[in-house]
Parts: structure tokens; C-alpha cells; sequence
């Protein structure tokens, strides 16, 4: 992912997302939480100000759970709440 990032064109923004997204996912999954949120944190920041989508939603619903898994709720909140609202 930080190649990608490293070399990101308008081409390579899509995949960057993506990417980022599947690493945040493992490293969750494998309790690196600092690693995913940064990883998230990536992703969310290639999607910019678009509007939510399917994609971003995810993005947005696990940096939240990212950050509840290490401690910082608060933070967490908004996040999951414009993640639910999307899914729901």
C-alpha cells in the first residue's frame, strides 16, 4: 500500500482505497490496531469528500472499530454512526 501511495496518480486512486482497506482489515483482524488505522486512515483519506458508497463505508465502519478496539470510543462514534446510517 505505501508504494501505491507513493505513486499514486489518478489512475491508481481506486486501488490504493481498495488496498488500504483489505491491510486494515487484516491487521485488525490480527489485532494490529495502530496498523489499522493507519490503514484506514489511508483509505479514507484517498476517498476524500466523496459521497459515502459501498466502499467508503467499509472504510469508515472499520476505522471505527479500529479505534474502539483500541480504546479511543469517542473518537470511534461518528464513524460508526455515518457507517450505520449508510448501511442501513
Amino acid at each position: 500500500v505505501n508504494h501505491f501511495a507513493l505513486a499514486q496518480s489518478p489512475g491508481t486512486a481506486d486501488r490504493l482505497a481498495r488496498y488500504a482497506l483489505i491491510a486494515g482489515d487484516q491487521a485488525l483482524a490480527g489485532y494490529s490496531l495502530d496498523e489499522a488505522i493507519h490503514y484506514f486512515l489511508c483509505a479514507l483519506t484517498v476517498k476524500g469528500d466523496s459521497p459515502i458508497d459501498d466502499e467508503k463505508a467499509k472504510i469508515i465502519s472499520g476505522l471505527g472499530r479500529a479505534l474502539v478496539s483500541h480504546s479511543q470510543v469517542s473518537e470511534a462514534i461518528g464513524y460508526l454512526i455515518s457507517a450505520f446510517d449508510f448501511f442501513d
